[in-house]
């Protein structure tokens, strides 16, 4: 396979021994009470007749340290026709459709200033402290694959290049020991060759010390005819055990295999591929006609951002590929291994920059949040997991939502109203009560907080209530803390006051609620930033708010989750969110930038000297709570941050 995976798919020269019956054998544990288990059996080698054809001799115009003639070239990744490759050359396919499709239309009877109004276009540059960070699970490029065995197969390497036996102890008495195994630079030139020469002299072949059924080989890729460097290993393939190579990574000090591709002359694993071209792919199953499978991914690999759009749409199909197959979340929907549908791309996007595609990374996977949390024609299931928050692209988020027949907006509520909503999440509301300044740390309890500040809120959990040290600089790095960072940071430069940053407690719940409460409250707020609402805590004049939660795990909500939602948003911030159908005939209410309220937005935004007070800040006025003002916070909190 192209890029490592199983051996019977692309490029890998594959023998298919018989199935052995497993034989479990019974492990006797100590103890006068204690049962016997099954012993977990090692994988079965295949037989000695079923191993890999080997390279004897090297090539006679391969220069020295190398295994391939100097005119050797990188071939087209497009060498053999399989059923992963058929899929991915498939153009006519077409996933199941999803549009939005609410159990009842809803109306917004107009009765204040704000009712009917969408998201908010920030037609403003994003600050940096509300721009998009993410370092979750999906963006492979940001996390080091760490490949089995590479310590023993580097431990073997270097013992055959070595004049001594690397079990052998050093002198360490001995005048500047030469170090020769633990070199960083990598093998020179002379070195590798004499590599080869040892690998030649025992036929090809070299057991890797300590990793029975694996070896090191020198192996020609069937269809590219290139020789490379490989580690020969024992892989399951539809239950049957196979032998597979994967070509070693040619960086000078890596011993690495993870991605690397038969097609390269000088393959490289993902750590060390120049990363030319960074994509982002949608993926779902093929041939599920049912319902609708969406995941995101995103990764840089080496393909020129200049190149043809197909060999771009390709390889990032192929890498998307691979990376699925050791995604967590497609290996827990689909846990029989051999029975996983092959993921077929349904939308891709290629960037010359990381932050390019990480905003695009954003946009698609805060789509399908909300198709999530929606009902739609076809059922939707959405593998994304820990998804960045899309931030400074409300006019696009927008119009993608209305394409899905979306139309996010909110309704005003009456006085009257907010007195009826009540907390909607299990556990105590204790924002502007008695019991909120009573609260001490609890066993199998947890406490919700909010950070704010004239522009920005943040939720997260907490496993005590008080908050000390939450905000101390250099703490941590999630959205709150960077905020007050990079504020701070500003307004020393600018000779100007940082906006005050407050942090409030909301309410305690079980230590088993806590996650899901968390990730609630967190689209909660981030609906509130794209309706552009202010500040409810404080008096004093607010600019419109900036969530700086920057992810949300997507597993912990689902279509049910969206009335907690929206009961949330009606308790803090006294709106409704109303997710309408959307008719493109039928005409709808501009996207206000600005709306009518009793105070200038100039004046909000530029009010550095109007911050917090804490006595006169409160919740809810019309409701006649307070809040207790101002807190610090702990730095033991444990959010999807």
């Amino acid at each position: 396979m192209e890029g490592g995976g199983y051996s019977s798919d692309e490029d890998f020269e594959v023998t298919r021994p018989p199935v052995f019956a497993k034989r479990e054998e019974e492990e006797q544990v100590d103890g006068p009470s204690a049962k016997k288990r099954a012993k977990k059996t090692a994988t079965p080698l295949p037989p000695a007749s079923k191993l890999l054809v080997v390279e004897k001799k090297k090539d006679p115009h391969a220069p020295l340290g190398k295994l391939n003639p100097l005119e050797t070239t990188d071939e087209d990744k497009r060498k053999s026709v399989t059923e992963t490759s058929s899929v991915r050359d498939d153009q006519a396919f077409e996933p199941p459709t999803w549009y939005y499709f609410p159990k009842e239309e809803i109306q917004v009877e107009k009765r204040y200033p704000r009712d009917g109004r969408g998201i908010i276009f920030r037609e403003v540059d994003l600050a940096e402290e509300f721009k998009v960070r993410y370092a979750g699970t999906c963006y492979s490029n940001l996390k080091e694959i760490r490949d089995e065995g590479v310590d023993l197969i580097k431990r073997t390497i270097l013992d055959l290049v070595s004049t001594e036996s690397l079990s052998s102890p050093q002198n360490i008495y001995e005048d500047s020991p030469e170090m020769i195994l633990t070199q960083d630079e990598g093998l020179s030139d002379e070195q590798r060759e004499q590599l080869f020469t040892a690998i030649f002299d025992k036929g090809g072949r070299v057991p890797i010390i300590d990793k029975p059924g694996w070896s090191l080989i020198i192996h020609r890729a069937p269809n590219s005819g290139i020789i490379h460097l490989c580690v020969e290993m024992i892989a399951m393939h539809k239950g049957t055990p196979v032998y597979e190579a994967s070509r070693l990574c040619t960086k000078a000090d890596c011993y690495k295999y993870n991605q690397t591709i038969s097609t390269d002359v000088f393959p490289k694993c993902s750590r060390h591929q120049d990363i030319k071209m960074h994509s982002v792919v949608k993926l779902t199953p093929y041939n599920e006609k049912n319902l609708v499978i969406q995941m995101h991914v995103q990764f840089g690999i080496s393909t020129n951002l200049g190149s043809p759009e197909s060999d771009k749409n390709y390889n990032a199909e192929l890498y998307a590929s691979i990376h699925m197959s050791s995604s967590r979340s497609w290996i827990k929907y689909y846990p029989i291994k051999d029975a996983r549908p092959i993921p077929e791309a349904i939308s891709m996007y290629h960037y010359g920059t990381v932050e390019e595609a990480l905003s695009r990374l954003a946009l698609e996977s805060t789509i399908g949040m909300f198709m999530k949390l929606a009902l739609g024609t076809t059922p939707f299931v959405n593998l994304d997991d820990i998804i960045p928050l899309c931030y400074g692209m409300e006019k696009e988020l927008d119009t993608r939502l209305k394409e899905l027949g979306m139309h996010l907006k909110m309704r005003e509520l009456s006085p009257a109203e907010r007195m009826e909503v009540t907390y909607p999440f299990p556990g105590q509301y204790l924002l502007g009560t008695q019991a909120e300044k009573e609260q001490k740390p609890e066993k199998g309890k947890s406490f919700l907080y909010t950070i704010t500040s004239r522009d920005m809120h943040y939720f997260g959990w907490s496993n005590t209530p008080d908050f000390k040290d939450r905000l101390r600089r250099g703490n941590r790095t999630d959205g709150a803390n960077e905020y007050k960072r990079i504020t701070e940071a500003r307004a020393k430069l600018d000779g100007t006051r940082a906006p005050t940053v407050t942090s409030s407690l909301l309410a305690k719940c079980d230590v088993t609620d806590n996650t899901q409460i968390e990730a609630k409250m967190i689209i909660a707020g981030y609906v509130a930033y794209l309706l552009g609402l202010r500040n409810p805590l404080r008096k004093l004049p607010s600019g419109r708010g900036y969530s700086t939660n920057k992810c949300v795990s997507l597993s912990l909500v689902d279509s049910d989750s969206w009335s907690d939602i929206c009961q949330f948003v009606k308790l803090f911030w006294g709106v409704e969110p109303i997710l309408a159908k959307f008719d493109k005939d039928r005409g709808e209410m501009p996207n206000f930038i600005a709306d009518s309220e009793n105070y200038s937005d100039d004046k909000v935004e530029n009010s550095e000297d109007e911050d917090y007070n804490p006595d006169e800040d409160e919740h809810n006025p019309e409701a006649g709570s307070s809040s207790s003002g101002d807190h610090s916070t702990d730095s033991n909190s444990d959010e999807s941050d």
